[in-house]
């Protein structure tokens, strides 16, 4: 066990700290430094002992526990939810109807005039029929055909390339380093003569 030189107080030493590794001796400005960063110093329970005559001096040795915080990180796993878009093609077959130009026949029937050329009788002062020629006109039903223009329409087949969103969400796992605050038992030794 090490232990510092004689100060105001006595003789100081740190046994099992958590600032400092294994006993090792402290001034008394490292000691003032743990008090002020202490979340705790618990009293010293047992009277203080007697460790021996230094030249007919008496040495008691009065210990207590300092609590000190102590800062340590720690890896949290975490999961983040992201966004992932993404665009993929698709075929649409579909059905148009397309206006085409035709043509159909239309029997109609008109009416004409024509001349016709008629034998028949006439008197004449001889008292004797003879026959006779003249032309008239008469009106006659005619039937024609003719072509009357129309407009179908006729299915035509397509096809159409369009992109279609497919988003998803996607988790990805990672850590995140949290700083924990904890504590740690400082024993302190000190000697006073």
């Amino acid at each position: 066990r090490l232990q510092t030189g004689p100060s105001s107080s006595g003789r100081r030493h740190v046994a099992r700290g958590a600032m400092l590794s294994g006993s090792q001796r402290i001034t008394q400005a490292e000691h003032d430094r743990l008090l002020r960063t202490a979340v705790h110093v618990e009293p010293s329970a047992p009277p203080p002992s007697c460790k021996g005559a230094v030249g007919g001096t008496h040495v008691h040795t009065v210990k207590k526990k300092i609590h000190v915080p102590v800062e340590k990180e720690v890896k949290v796993p975490v999961v983040k939810r992201e966004l992932a878009q993404k665009v993929e093609k698709k075929v649409i077959r579909g059905t148009k109807m397309v206006p085409v130009k035709k043509y159909r026949d239309v029997q109609e029937t008109v009416i004409e005039t024509k001349e016709q050329v008629v034998h028949g009788y006439k008197d004449v002062w001889k008292k004797v029929r003879e026959p006779t020629r003249e032309i008239v006109k008469k009106h006659v039903p005619v039937t024609r055909t003719r072509k009357v223009a129309y407009v179908d329409y006729v299915p035509k087949q397509f096809e159409k390339v369009i992109e279609v969103p497919k988003d998803k969400i996607v988790e990805k796992k990672g850590f995140r380093v949290d700083k924990h605050v904890g504590r740690k038992i400082v024993e302190v030794e000190e000697d006073h003569h």
